[in-house]
C-alpha cells in the first residue's frame, strides 16, 4: 500500500499566525478496515527542523 501525506495533512490551524502549523513529533499511522480492525501499523516521527514534509521525506530516502 502507498499513500502520499501532504504537509498540511500533518498541520493544525494556528490561530494566531493565522496559518496552517506542520506538527512535529511522534505519529502512528494505522490501517485497518475498521478502528477495531488494524492490521498494519507504522510510526512517522518529523523533527522539529522547519523543514516542510517533503524535504524530510527527501532526507529519509537519501539515507536508504
Amino acid at each position: 500500500m502507498e499513500f502520499t501525506l501532504r504537509d498540511r495533512d500533518l498541520s493544525i490551524w494556528d490561530a494566531e499566525a493565522h496559518k496552517w502549523a506542520l506538527q512535529t513529533g511522534e505519529f502512528s499511522i494505522n490501517v485497518g478496515s475498521s478502528s477495531r480492525d488494524i492490521r498494519a501499523t507504522a510510526k512517522l516521527t518529523l523533527p522539529a527542523s522547519g523543514d516542510s514534509l517533503d524535504e524530510i521525506v527527501n532526507h529519509y530516502a537519501e539515507d536508504e
